[in-house]
């Protein structure tokens, strides 16, 4: 399993983020989609975020499409 680390925009509500955490969880070759730090307090640690991606998935594709979101800032 890999995992692709990716940013949330600043201004992006805690809401917005899971909704899109919730939409990411079920593309393929996703597993699993979360943040990195769920209990931090600095709001910048809360926009970091995971994606565990299976073996078998393109990983280069998908960071291609986190990074077409408007609302991801990195991946």
């Amino acid at each position: 399993m890999h995992t692709v680390m990716f940013n949330f925009r600043s201004g992006v509500t805690l809401e917005q983020q899971e909704a899109f955490m919730a939409q990411i969880g079920t593309w393929d070759g996703v597993r699993k989609a979360g943040p990195i730090k769920p209990d931090a307090t600095r709001p910048e640690l809360h926009r970091m975020c995971y994606a565990y991606i299976e073996d078998s998935a393109d990983t280069e594709k998908i960071v291609e499409r986190l990074s077409k979101l408007p609302v991801i800032e990195s991946a």
